[in-house]
């Protein structure tokens, strides 16, 4: 089972580094890196972070 929080705390953090920063790390994860802000999280809980950020780069994308 996926923990929400903890994907949701990673993603808030991850955002409060501004769009170029998580620009950069949707595009690491794509590729299958990992990144420190990561490391713990499983495989699931890693594509569910990365699906929430590009859904959040979607709206904001969508915006400019």
């Amino acid at each position: 089972m996926l923990d929400q929080k903890e994907i949701s705390e990673c993603v808030e953090t991850l955002c409060d580094r501004g769009c170029e920063s998580v620009r950069e790390v949707i595009g690491r994860l794509e590729s299958g890196q990992n990144v420190p802000e990561t490391a713990e999280l499983g495989t699931g809980q890693r594509a569910a972070v990365l699906h929430e950020l590009q859904r959040i780069m979607a709206v904001y994308d969508s915006k400019t």
